[in-house]
């Protein structure tokens, strides 16, 4: 090879090295690129932060509310009260048991805002023999909601009408089931449902199930009324197992209704039913809580000799059977 060719191939090395490094830099600029893209439309969506910890999704509209469907881990705080639309609420999550990425393992930090007008009439179809309502559907072991208040709820359900014995309904203004921490969240407004037929129901102001969470300083001031073939209403939850309540109050009325052939109503002043068993440490504790219990009471849809009723200031009936 003549030293022209020799310079030539070597000229020639040069630029494709060059071009290769170009074209990696360019494909990793582009890949940093579009995920910077990615981050900022998500970021975008909300009134501000990044979704950590230590810098939340600012939450200041309703839209903003609904966007915490698109991550369910991440972390949000209000900025201002909320007015919710005169709509059919659907749950943070859907409405049925479905899998893990279903569930909030986030926190809401209500800042000490309010959210408001969160409403629900309309029946719920059956999937699975669940049915799940609140603004979150179910909060998981990672999820925190503190420091918010529920104002003007306006849930009153009354099916679906189904013959399902299997069937378990929760419902709560924060959530249908809790297995997380909620703190200092104030709850008023009605949370009814109410229905003759097959199945258990349970309601409660802030989750229809607590299993396994930490409830602290939470007040309910709402008309709670559950009632299938059995209900249990709680001022703070419906149903419970191994979950500690701390310095929490319940001032408003608790209705629990059964079927005039048969079932139960429970009817407590923080829970309506609480799992029992053998095994002392799946017991719930009660720190500090208070209800009058005047302001509670059991009804059935119409009479009936095998109708069982329990009223109790903490809880209002021990279930040795089932827990949520």
């Amino acid at each position: 090879m003549t030293k022209l060719n020799k310079k030539a191939a070597l000229v020639s090395f040069i630029v494709c090295a060059v071009l290769l490094v170009l074209c990696c830099v360019g494909g990793n600029v582009s890949a940093s690129a579009a995920q910077i893209g990615a981050e900022k439309a998500a970021s975008s969506k909300f009134a501000g932060g990044s979704g950590t910890a230590s810098d939340p999704y600012l939450i200041s509209n309703e839209t903003q509310l609904l966007a915490i469907n698109n991550n369910l881990t991440a972390h949000y705080r209000l900025t201002n009260d909320i007015t919710l639309s005169n709509y059919e609420w659907i749950p943070i999550g859907g409405y049925y048991n479905g899998s893990e990425s279903d569930v909030f393992n986030g926190t809401l930090d209500g800042s000490g805002y309010s959210i408001s007008n969160l409403q629900r009439y309309s029946d719920i179809t059956v999937k699975n023999d669940r049915i799940y309502f609140g603004m979150f559907s179910r909060i998981g072991s990672s999820g925190v909601v503190k420091n918010l208040t529920m104002s003007n709820c306006k849930i009153s359900m009354a099916g679906p009408n189904v013959n399902n014995s299997k069937l378990r309904v929760f419902v709560g203004a924060v959530a249908g089931s809790v297995r997380g921490i909620i703190s200092s969240v104030s709850v008023y407004g009605t949370v009814n449902y109410d229905i003759q037929a097959n199945g258990m129901s349970y309601v409660g102001s802030v989750a229809g199930a607590a299993y396994a969470a930490r409830v602290t300083n939470c007040t309910n001031y709402a008309v709670i009324t559950s009632g299938r073939y059995s209900g249990g209403a709680g001022g703070i939850a419906g149903h419970s197992a191994y979950t500690t309540f701390n310095s929490c109050a319940n001032y408003g009325e608790i209705i629990a209704k059964c079927t005039s052939w048969g079932g139960s109503a429970a009817a407590g002043g923080i829970v309506g039913e609480l799992y029992q068993n053998n095994v002392q440490n799946w017991w719930d504790y009660f720190v500090s809580c208070y209800s009058s219990e005047s302001l509670l009471s059991t009804k059935d849809f119409g009479g009936g000799p095998t109708r069982k009723k329990y009223t109790g200031q903490h809880y209002a009936a021990p279930s040795p059977y089932e827990y949520y």
